[in-house]
């Protein structure tokens, strides 16, 4: 009789337990009528100017060097650098993806782009232009992007020069 008595509290605390273990993440939120507190940041759209375009530019992961960034009412432009060092044109796409991107969606007053890349290198010259984007905030569809240069191909407006096809063979 014992162990069956036994048996039937230790059930009984098992179930106890389990019970408690279930509901202690929901106490929490009952606790606090349902409020949730962010895990993660939320970007949530800004109005760029002169007092924060330095800290919004530094927070684009950019593999480029950035020569110089100018913000004139709702037109952004910059100028970046390529170094020569890479084998691809995929980074420059990258950054033109990610720059526009940043720069459309997570600003209000942003309603255009304007980017140039530089080619840092003495065999073109000091100033050789790459490639230039023009892009405006209807231009930019928020979908997920896999291929960031098919997608600035076929929906930014860009301008390839003779530097550009002598250096990617295009």
């Amino acid at each position: 009789m014992t162990h069956f008595v036994r048996f039937i509290t230790i059930s009984l605390i098992s179930l106890v337990i389990a019970f408690g273990l279930s509901v202690f993440p929901r106490l929490d939120a009952w606790m606090q009528q349902a409020v949730y507190t962010a895990v993660f940041r939320v970007n949530v759209p800004q109005t760029l100017n002169n007092r924060n375009l330095v800290n919004f530019m530094e927070n684009i992961p950019l593999e480029l060097s950035i020569r110089s960034v100018n913000l004139n009412g709702g037109i952004i432009k910059l100028d970046l650098s390529y170094n020569g060092d890479y084998s691809s044109s995929e980074i420059i796409y990258r950054d033109l993806y990610q720059t526009v991107y940043r720069a459309l969606s997570e600003t209000t007053n942003i309603q255009q782009v304007l980017i140039r890349v530089f080619l840092d290198s003495n065999d073109y010259g000091s100033d050789a232009l790459l490639i230039y984007a023009d892009v405006k905030r209807t231009d930019l569809k928020l979908d997920r992007v896999e291929n960031p240069e098919a997608y600035v191909t076929n929906h930014f407006h860009i301008t390839k020069t003779y530097n550009w096809s002598q250096l990617f063979r295009e």
